[in-house]
């Protein structure tokens, strides 16, 4: 303990002979965290909750398909309900609604052109060392798949460095299943209106990827009721057609065949009706246990804003500026006397 107490006491007064090299450290922080308060841009916050409801609950649909020899599959696979989190930061729905048109003032413009101009990636662009790197741009509504090699480039590198690190996405409590996702940059509009429409295209990719295959199950059975109605048609030609012949026969025996496709019609008839009724009730049991992403709240304008204020922004910085100074002299203390301190 008497040691302890004497290694502070060396060390407080070996700091105090470098006082004034301490008080200039805080001084120079002070002046240092002013200017990067001026220099700082406020950043905005959009902020968008959910709740997911309706999900796996395929059980009737299960039914009904089971009885034609079809699979929906388990609800609870790739698209199940906290994987839509996942969903919400992955790049293809990013590149989605980065690519969506917006109202700005300039008139309707991408997302991906507003977050361009915001941070001056296309000044950047202009001191590139290729021609096609500085005539790089974006047209709104050009399709994803024409995008050239250099425009891919500049997707991956807006997607890993700015949007990723800035987007979250997670769900407010365990028990329930609401959900938020946010996003800060230093646009207000971007923010806004990017959490939007980024839930607008996962909702409606999540929505149709959990019920993709029950539909594609369903238009088989109505192919297959189409195919049915056909057979029906043809069999019903087919019988007027034989009712002519036989008007005016007299032995029975002719009209074997007309009784053959009589039969055939009442078969065909019973299993149409009977396909068409399962086919309806599969739609309205698909319909009743599709999952419904409800937005809850959306940001309004203004949105929550983030800034450096010109007082805290000098204090932090002569508090940085002191306490970085007094670290480093005390390790440069312990290494000096690291042989009769240990």
């Amino acid at each position: 303990m008497n040691s302890f107490f004497i290694f502070t006491k060396e060390l407080s007064a070996f700091l105090l002979k470098r006082k004034y090299w301490v008080v200039a450290a805080i001084l120079t922080g002070f002046a240092l965290g002013l200017t990067a308060s001026f220099l700082f841009k406020p950043r905005y916050t959009g902020s968008l909750t959910f709740v997911l409801q309706g999900e796996d609950e395929m059980g009737g649909v299960s039914g009904l398909a089971s009885q034609f020899g079809l699979s929906l599959g388990s609800a609870s696979g790739t698209f199940s309900g906290d994987n839509i989190y996942e969903l919400l930061t992955s790049r293809l729905l990013v590149e989605k609604a980065l690519l969506a048109p917006v109202a700005t003032k300039e008139g309707t413009n991408s997302l991906l052109n507003v977050f361009i101009k915001t941070y001056k990636l296309d000044k950047k662009w202009k001191d590139h060392e290729e021609q096609k790197v500085r005539d790089l741009s974006f047209p709104v509504g050009q399709p994803r798949e024409t995008f050239s090699r250099e425009q891919d480039s500049v997707m991956g590198v807006i997607y890993q460095k700015y949007i990723l690190k800035q987007l979250i996405a997670f769900k407010v409590e365990k028990k329930l299943s609401v959900g938020r996702v946010e996003i800060q940059t230093k646009s207000e509009l971007f923010s806004k209106y990017f959490v939007e429409k980024l839930m607008e295209e996962t909702a409606n990719y999540y929505v149709n990827a959990k019920t993709r295959i029950s539909r594609i199950n369903c238009q088989i059975l109505e192919l297959q009721a189409d195919s049915i109605k056909r057979e029906y048609d043809r069999v019903v030609s087919a019988s007027a057609s034989l009712s002519d012949q036989n008007m005016n026969v007299i032995r029975q025996s002719a009209s074997v065949e007309l009784v053959k496709k009589q039969t055939d019609m009442q078969l065909l008839a019973s299993a149409y009706m009977e396909m068409k009724k399962n086919i309806e009730l599969m739609k309205m049991t698909i319909n009743k246990q599709t999952p419904l992403v409800e937005i809850i709240d959306r940001p309004i304008m203004p949105l929550d804003e983030f800034k450096i204020g010109h007082f805290m922004g000098a204090i932090v910085g002569g508090f940085l500026g002191g306490l970085g100074l007094c670290c480093f002299y005390s390790v440069f203390f312990v290494w000096r006397n690291r042989r009769r301190l240990l």
